[in-house]
């Protein structure tokens, strides 16, 4: 009997991440080793998403699986990133870990980026949910009992005042013709809050809404 490949899962926390991960903990030719979430030195938040790392934490004993942070400076360039990825994923390599999984769905661009920089490090680039049709896994995510917040919004995407909403039929429903149901284009980032998955759910608050130039974030909080 072939022994289960090992993963790494680049965790933002949000939906398209989650949904990859309850997929791949589902698949026994795939053995999840750990999370590695991306977040901004001094702010403690994940990149794009504004999500508290303490948050984040709460989903990894949620979910069992260990938690591996990389710190990069805010607005790092690639080469930064690249940097301070190969060194996060050079021990998790050394232990073993093979193959090194991300939430895309459509952007060809950033798959090719991603499996590219994966190959160059020596791990076998992965994509689980990459081609699926957005309106469907949308709902599919519903159906499971996914539930999510808005944690971010790109304004020049969708209207500031989707900051915060919960992700569901009525966040869905009131979207703009064009804006992708997932956000594949950036229009928009989550949190989740429980899945099938999880241990227990992680419920928040919003506080308040921050930013002043083209992101908006969700001041997200544990009740």
């Amino acid at each position: 009997m072939t022994s289960a490949s090992s993963v790494i899962v680049l965790w933002s926390g949000g939906k398209d991440a989650a949904w990859m991960l309850y997929e791949l903990l589902n698949d026994s030719k795939v053995q999840v080793d750990g999370l590695l979430t991306t977040v901004i030195e001094g702010a403690n938040t994940v990149t794009t998403h504004g999500t508290p790392t303490d948050l984040i934490e709460q989903q990894a004993n949620a979910l069992g699986l260990p938690l591996h942070l990389m710190c990069v400076p805010p607005e790092p360039s690639n080469a930064t990133y690249e940097e301070h990825l190969e060194r996060a994923l050079a021990p998790l390599r050394a232990q073993g870990v093979a193959a090194v999984a991300a939430g895309d769905l459509h952007l060809e661009d950033i798959r090719r980026y991603r499996s590219n920089l994966f190959r160059r490090f020596q791990m076998t680039p992965m994509f689980p949910i990459w081609g699926r049709d957005t309106h469907v896994l949308a709902q599919d995510m519903l159906d499971r009992g996914f539930q999510s917040v808005v944690s971010s919004v790109d304004t020049t995407q969708l209207d500031a005042r989707y900051v915060g909403r919960a992700y569901n039929e009525e966040f869905l429903s009131d979207l703009p013709d064009g804006v992708d149901p997932c956000g594949e284009n950036g229009e928009f980032h989550t949190f989740t809050t429980d899945a099938p998955m999880f241990a227990e759910a992680i419920p928040v608050c919003v506080t308040e809404t921050r930013g002043t130039g083209r992101m908006r974030y969700a001041q997200l909080s544990s009740l």
